[in-house]
């Protein structure tokens, strides 16, 4: 009897559990077919667009309703020619869409950046309206200024990122052009008028070109980039090539010369032919900029933070800056329409520039 009513009990007790679970499962689904349904139908619509143009891969796309055109160009892919100045990249687009993307006459790339990284002594900065800018360290030098140090004065310049100019006292050097030419070469031409600089220019980009122009001679860097020193005197020009490869042109001549590591020429006023020597040693020059050196490393350890740019599609760019002369970090929310269009060719926002 007590096995009976064990056996009962058991059954009963099973079909509770049934009952339970069959309940879980049909509220299970009344809530999933709850939700399915209170979406929107559009959330699952589709649309067609066409990229044609200077893309890396133009065609006809197949697109969630509610995608912009940063997305679908993202997707198709800008080349270095392309023209996306005119595009609103924020767009939703719209069925059967056609985006025709155009080409710029020139690559887009980044222009010259050029600063005034450290200096001791006096140095000036004299624009091209003949305006007399403070000289601070870290201030962008524009197209057509005038840098010069005075008596035992000395200035370092950087150019974009892995050049530098150092300039020796009584010396004068004016950026005169900072643009791109018919080939899509990045050019800065520099023109130094006056004293002694150390040049150490790196290309990063075949499309970079560095000139300096003397009152004798064109100096242009060949190759990866060069490390050399120009000292302009009133009667002769001294070319020391340290490393690489430079191409000396004779103003006013067909007169031309490729000077190697290892070499120097001295261009004389009088236009007798070039005299080629060994360059002078590497430490003479290293012992001059010495007090230069100490003031750079100084800064370096003192002032100099640490800056981190995060840039997430479409349009989310955080700038982590460290500080570690005040043990600080400041983290900003840069906004995509931020114009950079000073210091790039071909975008203006930092949207474009992402893309």
């Amino acid at each position: 009897m007590i096995k009976k009513i064990k056996r009962k009990y058991s059954i009963y007790k099973n079909c509770i559990y049934a009952l339970i679970i069959i309940v879980i499962v049909w509220q299970v689904t009344l809530l999933f077919l709850g939700i399915k349904n209170r979406i929107p139908s559009e959330a699952y619509k589709t649309i067609n667009v066409t990229v044609r143009g200077i893309v890396k891969n133009p065609g006809y796309y197949e697109v969630p309703l509610g995608t912009t055109n940063f997305e679908i160009l993202k997707v198709a892919g800008i080349l270095p020619t392309s023209n996306i100045t005119s595009i609103n990249l924020a767009a939703q687009l719209q069925s059967n869409q056609l985006i025709n993307v155009d080409s710029l006459k020139t690559p887009a790339g980044a222009k010259a950046n050029i600063r005034l990284e450290v200096f001791t002594g006096a140095v000036s900065i004299i624009s091209s309206a003949g305006i007399d800018r403070m000289s601070q360290e870290g201030m962008t030098i524009d197209e057509g200024d005038r840098v010069l140090t005075e008596d035992n004065s000395q200035a370092e310049l950087s150019y974009n990122t892995y050049s530098k100019i150092d300039i020796d006292n009584f010396s004068e050097i004016t950026f005169d052009t900072m643009q791109i030419d018919s080939s899509g070469n990045n050019v800065v031409v520099t023109n130094q008028k006056a004293g002694i600089s150390w040049y150490t220019i790196s290309y990063t980009q075949k499309s970079e070109k560095f000139k300096t122009i003397t009152s004798m001679a064109n100096i242009t860097v060949a190759g990866k980039g060069a490390e050399y020193t120009i000292e302009v005197k009133y009667s002769e020009v001294i070319i020391n090539v340290l490393n690489g490869l430079l191409l000396i042109e004779r103003l006013n001549s067909n007169d031309a010369i490729n000077l190697i590591s290892g070499q120097s020429v001295t261009i004389y006023k009088d236009n007798r032919p070039f005299q080629i020597t060994k360059t002078s040693k590497t430490s003479n020059i290293t012992s001059q900029f010495n007090k230069l050196t100490k003031a750079k490393t100084d800064i370096l350890l003192q002032h100099t933070p640490l800056n981190v740019l995060f840039c997430s599609t479409p349009n989310i760019i955080y700038l982590l800056n460290i500080q570690f002369s005040n043990s600080k970090i400041n983290v900003v929310r840069l906004p995509s329409e931020t114009s950079v269009s000073v210091y790039v060719h071909g975008f203006s926002t930092l949207q474009e520039a992402l893309l």
